[in-house]
């Protein structure tokens, strides 16, 4: 359950739709509100609704395929109940296997399933990973400090340049640290990862802008926008990460007997 919860190919069932669509309203009403108890705003919200809406309607389209039907279908008004209520087709589809039967699968044979826990790539150590995050945070820290030197960093051209720069950036980091070679199958190491790179870089860019500006004292009440930009850098890692580990899928080699 929750695997590839951003991606739109495949099936699941009408249980993790049903989780998914009860963590999504609460998710969205949620923080509406406290967006207004805190008074906050800006483009990096943009980017946390839309990775919210991006998670459900992914989610509604492998639960569409589920029912055999395109992705497209979950558009129609009152299909929800749909959603929620049929059975899925048994057996494969045209969109993939039965989540059913996969499930059942992974219960008989947990070996099969891809590791979950924390675990460090072969060849790489917390030295080796450490430095390649940083000389790749501080690339893009620079990067971001010339484009908002020659931008006026509060209008929406500013904002989707920055969005690219930091996408550009993760991905550079990717690329550097794995030679261009198919990512491992870790998915905890890399949200570590994503997460690390997304505090750096904000703490870099705070620090900047501190000294350009010669702030000396530190705003606590700001704390909610930094862990807001925090979070819309986290969201933004997912692109480059997802588009490389898709690009760079390793290929399948046939053993006989």
């Amino acid at each position: 359950m929750f695997k590839n919860s951003f991606s739109f190919n495949g099936r699941i069932r009408r249980t993790e739709f049903g989780i998914s669509y009860i963590l999504f309203l609460v998710f969205i009403y949620g923080f509406i509100a406290l967006m207004e108890v805190l008074n906050m705003g800006g483009y990096q919200l943009f980017i946390i609704l839309g990775a919210a809406y991006w998670f459900q309607f992914s989610q509604g389209a492998k639960r569409c395929h589920d029912l055999g039907n395109n992705g497209f279908y979950q558009i129609i008004p009152f299909y929800i109940f749909v959603l929620l209520f049929s059975e899925g087709q048994n057996r494969n589809n045209k969109y993939g296997p039965d989540p059913k039967l996969e499930e059942l699968q992974n219960a008989e044979n947990p070996l099969n399933d891809n590791a979950t826990g924390f675990k460090l790539p072969i060849a790489k150590d917390f030295e080796t990973m450490g430095s390649e995050l940083v000389s790749g945070t501080l690339l893009t820290a620079l990067v971001l400090a010339v484009a908002s030197y020659l931008l006026d960093d509060d209008d929406w051209v500013y904002f989707s340049i920055e969005s690219i720069l930091i996408m550009t950036g993760y991905l550079t980091v990717l690329l550097l640290s794995f030679k261009f070679k198919p990512l491992p199958k870790a998915p905890i190491y890399f949200v570590v990862h994503r997460a690390i790179f997304s505090i750096v870089l904000h703490l870099i860019i705070s620090l900047y802008e501190m000294y350009s500006n010669n702030i000396s004292n530190i705003n606590y009440s700001a704390i909610g926008g930094d862990i807001i930009y925090i979070l819309s850098f986290f969201i933004l890692t997912y692109v480059p990460y997802y588009f490389y580990k898709t690009l760079k899928k390793p290929n399948s080699i046939l053993l006989e007997a």
